[in-house]
């Protein structure tokens, strides 16, 4: 979340999920949390000895596709349904993988 102009970050909005916003990895990430509005999707998980099972979601956004990162069930209730996403953008290219979207909270739109 961004802060405000007294610098004081607003409460979440009581429809908000939160989904990895309080977990110290992260918050340690440096990437610039933002917003994300789109259509989450299931994902067909390859499994594999250096898989990334955890990405098990797509969020589709402006014709662009982008992996979700969710070992958790919390985004379960928005598949297929229009959502805002808040999160960070994580580049894993270095490691071997690409870009994935780590959502910090998450609520549907109308």
């Amino acid at each position: 979340m961004v802060a405000g102009a007294s610098g004081v970050q607003p409460a979440p909005a009581a429809d908000l999920t939160v989904v990895f916003a309080q977990e110290p990895w992260y918050r340690e990430r440096t990437e610039a949390e933002r917003d994300w509005d789109g259509t989450l999707r299931r994902r067909t998980v390859i499994a594999g000895p250096n898989a990334r099972t955890a990405l098990r979601y797509s969020l589709i956004v402006d014709g662009r596709t982008l992996a979700v990162y969710a070992p958790t069930d919390r985004l379960e209730p928005f598949v297929d349904a229009r959502v805002r996403i808040r999160g960070k953008l994580v580049d894993l290219s270095p490691e071997g993988f690409g870009p994935e979207l780590w959502p910090g909270a998450a609520e549907r739109l109308p």
